[in-house]
Order: structure tokens, then sequence, then C-alpha cells
């Protein structure tokens, strides 16, 4: 399985922390690293990120609910509270399962939900291209 994105990241920022430190352990925050952008094949728990088809699946213990995001669906920061709202009617819909959806979806869109004119498909092709 892939290593969980979030972990990988840590671990990547931490080193870089860790290599421009001073004497002191400090760091300036304008020396800290961005993310990376997530890459095809990511977790964030239980979520696998899909670039080819642009989704995220819910696998591991709940695959066999057969859950499936499609990122390209999510044109307005409205349609991305439809799928969290259906996500929490469902019996897997549990704090973890929820709170790493929100995790994966923030760090693949990256941008500010709350901006009426904002289209989140857009931002999604923008940074990983149409389906392919």
């Amino acid at each position: 399985m892939t290593k969980q994105y979030v972990e990988r990241e840590r671990t990547r920022i931490s080193a870089i922390i860790k290599e421009r430190s001073n004497p002191l352990g400090f760091i300036c925050f304008a020396d800290l690293p961005d993310w990376e952008s997530p890459k095809d094949g990511d977790c964030f728990g239980p979520w696998r990120f899909q670039q080819s088809n642009l989704t995220l699946q819910l696998e591991g213990e709940y695959a066999h609910h057969h859950r499936e995001i499609d990122l390209e669906d999510l044109r307005s920061s409205t349609k991305l509270l439809d799928a969290l709202h259906h996500s929490l009617e469902k019996v897997w819909g549990n704090p973890e399962v929820i709170g790493n959806l929100l995790l994966a979806l923030f760090h693949l869109t990256g941008c500010w939900w709350g901006d009426p004119k904002l289209n989140l498909t857009e931002a999604i092709q923008k940074q990983y291209g149409a389906k392919k």
C-alpha cells in the first residue's frame, strides 16, 4: 500500500527543518517548505487518490461499501458540502473517515472553499489535468 501522504510529507518537511535550523533549533517561518501536491495513489486514511480518473476511492476495511468521490463533480463549495453530507449519512461515515476525506480535499484542491466564485473542478483540473 502507498505510504500515507501526510506521513510522507511530515517526514520530508521534518528533515528540511532539521537541515535548515540554526544551532539553537530555530527556523524562520519563511524557510519552511511548502507541502508537495498529492500524487497518484497517495492515501489519506482509507481514501486513495486516483489521478487517472480524478477520484477519491474508499479502501481498506471500508472497500466493500464501494464509495468513490468524483473530484470533477465538486464544481462549488455547495457540491463539496453535499458530498460531505452524503458521506456523513453512511454507516462508514465516522469521524476518522470524514476527517481524512476533508484532509484529502484540502490538499488536493489547495484553495479556500469559502469563495462563492470558486470552481473546485477547475482548481483540481489545473493541478492534475482533466480525466484521461
